[in-house]
């Protein structure tokens, strides 16, 4: 997951759900926006093609595929 302001790379997570033998994580990607009102999110799937979400508001959650609830 990569999230830009405008061409600015603003972050950077590669989301992952295990961390060694027998431990597994939660498959969130959190950003710090400060003062950026909205960005765009960019969503590389596995062997598959980036997905771009534009104009995304600061201050909320996102959730993919399925969307939020």
């Amino acid at each position: 997951v990569e999230v830009f302001d405008g061409p600015d790379l603003l972050g950077a997570r590669e989301i992952t759900v295990t961390q060694g033998y027998a431990a597994g994580v939660l498959p969130i990607a959190h950003f710090g926006l400060g003062s950026v009102g909205s960005v765009t999110v960019q969503i590389t799937p596995p062997g598959e093609d980036p997905i771009e979400l534009a104009d995304v508001a600061a201050n909320q959650h996102i959730r993919w595929p399925d969307g939020c609830e």
